[in-house]
């Protein structure tokens, strides 16, 4: 019953938006997430351009047409959460680019948190989030932060790596040795 319905096509291949729509639509139940997940642009035909921006994300030679394509993606979606990390993540590189770019550092604050109200806990969200806090001296906030998605998501390596990066910026070095080492555990299955 929760199979997907494959039909036979006599016409080729769907176009990427056709074919996202489909799977959108036909996935197994166990996996499906509710259309207000956040997840996805509402847009099926937004995923694709999406999907190749994320691949090019630290491509520095194409922070300006990723920074355009970011605001217009969150223009067409907002209630996409990707979109909004996409673009926390694009100001966050501007910050590195110009580290004194205080703009930056307010409207990335704000992206982080708008994709987060929309998927509490996400890890890339948090992961952004939590470094940005720390950067910023907010190294308790980042801490709660953090706790509460590893809370949620255990078993996610991005996680503790963001954990390891506040607890050594906050000088918790203990801390930030446990955290790498879950890290390993997670990723090599052993710890170093």
């Amino acid at each position: 019953a929760n199979a997907m319905k494959l039909e036979p096509r006599s016409s080729g291949p769907l176009s990427p938006s056709a074919a996202m729509a489909w799977f959108t639509q036909n996935i197994p139940f166990r996996f499906q997430r509710s259309p207000a997940s956040g997840l996805c642009p509402s847009d099926p035909g937004l995923f694709r351009p999406l999907l190749e921006a994320l691949a090019q994300e630290d491509q520095e030679e194409m922070a300006e047409p990723l920074m355009a394509f970011s605001g217009d993606l969150i223009r067409r979606s907002p209630e996409c959460a990707t979109a909004h990390f996409f673009q926390a993540n694009q100001l966050y590189n501007e910050l590195l680019r110009h580290p004194l770019d205080q703009e930056s550092q307010w409207k990335a604050f704000r992206a982080y948190r708008a994709g987060l109200e929309l998927v509490p806990h996400h890890p890339r969200g948090v992961e952004g989030m939590s470094q940005l806090q720390a950067d910023a001296g907010l190294h308790r906030d980042a801490l709660t932060l953090l706790e509460a998605a590893i809370g949620q998501h255990p078993q996610v390596p991005r996680l503790f790596r963001s954990l390891c990066y506040v607890a050594r910026t906050s000088g918790l070095l203990e801390l930030a040795r446990r955290s790498m080492e879950r890290v390993n555990q997670l990723t090599l299955g052993r710890a170093d």
